[in-house]
């Protein structure tokens, strides 16, 4: 333990100027980030309304800042004992190589880790939340935040020699990445939306990595050490591949099969003979392409629940027994209350095999991956002036914040973004201290009788503790809509707002089979 705080106040005296970099860049951010979630009566309170577009750059730049001021400090006590070579100065000295990883350890979570953690609970202090209550959250943080960054910063320092050669490897990954990035933007593959997302990654880092890491640290086997830390991107690569999208969304939606199955649908898509006419073809203006708009009825959800649509795919088959498919791709914004709803799938197809099923009488299957969420909480609250809390959803900005933003309801969540909740308001018809009448807002589904409720979905089924990221307060802007009513509105104080958080109830996928179907000619002049 002696030789591992002799290392470490070493490199503290020898590091300070780095250290120090890095808790200003710190503090700064922690003082100015909340600029992204503060009401703007809170900026007038703290004098500084007139630089809030400012500040808000400013926040964004330092969260750049504060990761690079850490490769400086990561890269600075690495190489202080650097690795690479047989004839660096501490190898004469007797240190044991376990008690230098620990001191370098030891010197990360004092100048890197406790500050990390002590703005993250400030962050979540200056949003009104108790950061005590997020333990599990911080420490998740932590953990992505070691895979994603800390880590890989760290194994490159291992197998570098300086911090210029360290500068240029990242410059090379960097390059790298592009590459795969816009490579992958070429390619004809759609996303999907499924439940889990990366779960491979940081474990593999942190495998890979650390392995790499330790093997310098006891044997300085260098060439090695880098062939792992290459081998990772293929790896994870080769992961990636060996689970396609089509994979994952029907591991994570089960077929609903028989006729009981189907009976118990928590919504039923139906096509009807006439819909033919509102069938749509568009030009895809990101690809050589087009986009089919499949027209369908949906209906049958149950009082208090909700139906979420997230992906869809096709096969289309000819009177010959030619079949063609569609892979899945995420959809967006398909969600489904109590009623019967008119909607609407895109599916997206080569040009080439537009021309092939155009004007034929095909037989289309429509797959349809849903997610069923039941109504756990509502609560509703008047408008207040001041911010507000929404228990289990987050904090709100009161009216006078509101009210600026007309129909945007600015709100902020702890370590991640809200769980899904339907948000309802009646807003008023004249400016905020006029006379109206404003309702209250109604059930989950339908109009009220005035016509004047505006709705909005935020937030997600899957959160874990929480999101990688520098803070721990995440913003969301609630935008109510009207749906087919317009003109200027306004949130005003004693507004009655309801936030319904939903649950997950299960997941599962159906098919929609549409006999005699025929894909019309595009339409000129959209979508291009």
């Amino acid at each position: 333990m002696k030789q591992i705080l002799h290392i470490f106040s070493k490199d503290a005296r020898r590091f300070w100027p780095e250290i120090l970099i890095s808790l200003v860049i710190l503090a700064a951010f922690v003082r100015v980030y909340p600029v992204n979630w503060l009401p703007q009566d809170a900026f007038h309170s703290r004098g500084f309304l007139q630089y809030a577009s400012q500040l808000q750059i400013l926040a964004n730049v330092l969260t750049g800042l504060a990761p690079a001021s850490w490769w400086l400090l990561i890269a600075r006590v690495i190489h202080a004992e650097v690795l690479v070579g047989e004839r660096q100065f501490w190898v004469t000295r007797p240190y044991e190589w376990p008690k230098l990883m620990a001191a370098k350890g030891l010197f990360l979570g004092v100048f890197l880790y406790a500050p990390f953690v002590a703005a993250q609970c400030v962050l979540l202090g200056e949003g009104g939340f108790r950061p005590w209550e997020y333990v599990p959250g911080i420490l998740f943080n932590l953990l992505l935040l070691t895979g994603i960054l800390v880590l890989p910063l760290v194994a490159l320092a291992v197998v570098t020699s300086t911090l210029v050669r360290m500068t240029l490897t990242i410059l090379g990954i960097a390059a790298g990445l592009g590459v795969i990035v816009y490579l992958a933007s070429l390619s004809e593959t759609s996303g999907v939306s499924a439940p889990y997302g990366d779960r491979y990654s940081v474990p593999a880092t942190l495998v890979i990595g650390g392995s790499a890491i330790v093997l310098m640290y006891a044997r300085r086997r260098v060439w090695f050490a880098r062939l792992m830390l290459l081998s990772l991107p293929g790896i994870i690569g080769v992961v990636a591949a060996y689970v396609p999208n089509g994979a994952m969304v029907e591991t994570a939606y089960p077929l609903a099969t028989g006729m009981a199955a189907v009976a118990d649908m928590p919504i039923q898509f139906a096509w009807h003979e006439g819909q033919e006419d509102h069938t749509a073809v568009t030009e895809d203006s990101r690809s050589d392409g087009v986009e089919v708009r499949i027209p369908l009825e949906a209906t049958g959800v149950m009082a208090g629940e909700a139906v979420m649509l997230d992906d869809v795919m096709a096969v289309a088959e000819d009177g010959h027994g030619v079949a063609r498919e569609l892979p899945w791709r995420a959809v967006y914004s398909h969600y489904y209350l109590p009623g019967d709803w008119l909607t609407s799938v895109d599916l997206k197809m080569k040009r080439t095999e537009y021309e092939a099923l155009k004007g034929k009488v095909l037989t289309l299957k429509l797959g349809l991956a849903m997610t069923e969420a039941k109504a756990e909480a509502v609560t509703r609250i008047a408008l207040p002036a001041h911010d507000f809390e929404v228990p289990g959803f987050g904090n709100c900005a009161g009216a006078a914040g509101s009210n600026a933003l007309m129909t945007n309801l600015g709100c902020w969540t702890a370590m991640h973004g809200p769980p899904l909740t339907y948000v309802k308001a009646n807003l008023a018809n004249a400016p905020c201290g006029e006379k109206r009448d404003v309702p209250d807002a109604g059930s989950l589904g339908g109009a009220d009788a005035e016509g004047m409720h505006a709705t909005a979905w935020v937030g997600s089924l899957e959160n874990d503790p929480a999101e990688f990221g520098m803070t721990s307060v995440w913003s969301t802007q609630v935008s109510l809509s009207e749906g087919s009513y317009y003109g200027t509105k306004y949130l005003c104080p004693g507004t009655v707002v309801s936030f319904t958080r939903f649950g997950l109830v299960r997941r599962l996928r159906t098919v929609v089979a549409i006999p005699e179907f025929r894909i019309p000619e595009v339409m000129k002049g959209v979508g291009e």
